[in-house]
């Protein structure tokens, strides 16, 4: 609200997905109309910008913006998880549940205050859309990570925070059921493939088809991009715009500098 400080402020995506996920593995989340109704069932855009503000941005994909070969921004891609009411009650039915009838009631797992905000919002949504009944759960980090490690969490939403800034750091975990139990050979086959890949054309369609089926077969359903916010003095020197006009140091996207004053 400073009219002086808001001038001064840069915007930009913080490298992390928030995002929900599903045991696979047994009913009801192994049947895709399922995992599909609940990724048509919330919309994204609501929670980024009315429940939390502006402090994330609508998220369609694995791979946040701003990463190499990140598709968050694609509209063709974006139309695969889009909100559409209609289509999730209707494969909801075709799932055998017409209007949430005999869903099993579910816990929905977060990890110590992270995304609880969301959860709440995609609580009302799955409610009054599907007519499910789910139920946020905080959970300690320790019991956390260590239920999903056991693949015991059927419904959960958690976030994935880049190490580096490079498709295979958000696609490759995906590869080896560490965290989740969805799995399929082709995405596996693709994302290997990519990895060591030396042609960058190559490369970037390689990790896009392999992107592309984890976002079809709803291995997770995206939430949201949260944002980091930095302020910077007009005497900072160095900085320069981003594609999507944010100030960083020289530009580079992911670079951070702390400024001690004296």
């Amino acid at each position: 609200a400073d009219s002086d400080l808001s001038k001064k402020l840069s915007t930009y995506s913080a490298g992390i997905t928030y995002y929900m996920f599903f045991n696979t593995d047994n009913p009801p989340f192994n049947d895709l109309k399922v995992r599909q109704a609940f990724s048509h069932a919330i919309d994204r855009d609501s929670i980024s910008n009315k429940v939390m503000q502006g402090l994330e941005t609508p998220a369609y994909a694995m791979v946040p913006p701003g990463v190499p070969y990140s598709q968050a921004n694609d509209p063709e891609i974006q139309k695969i998880q889009a909100y559409n009411p209609d289509l999730a009650k209707q494969l909801l039915a075709e799932a055998g549940f017409p209007g949430g009838k005999g869903f099993p009631e579910l816990e929905m797992w977060t990890r110590q205050g992270q995304i609880v905000r969301e959860a709440e919002a995609i609580q009302h949504m799955l409610k009054d859309i599907l007519g499910i009944t789910v139920t946020p759960k905080d959970v300690e980090r320790s019991l956390y990570m260590d239920t999903l490690g056991k693949h015991n969490i059927t419904l959960g939403l958690i976030q994935w925070a880049q190490d580096y800034a490079d498709p295979n750091n958000f696609l490759s975990w995906w590869t080896t059921q560490a965290r989740h139990t969805w799995k399929n050979e082709q995405f596996n086959q693709l994302i290997k493939q990519a990895a060591g890949e030396l042609d960058k054309t190559k490369r970037a369609d390689l990790y896009h088809q392999g992107e592309r089926i984890l976002i079809e077969d709803v291995g997770a359903v995206f939430i949201g991009y949260p944002l980091t916010g930095a302020l910077w003095q007009s005497w900072v020197s160095g900085l320069k715009p981003r594609a999507d006009g944010a100030l960083a140091p020289n530009g580079d996207y992911w670079s951070q500098i702390s400024i001690a004053a004296h």
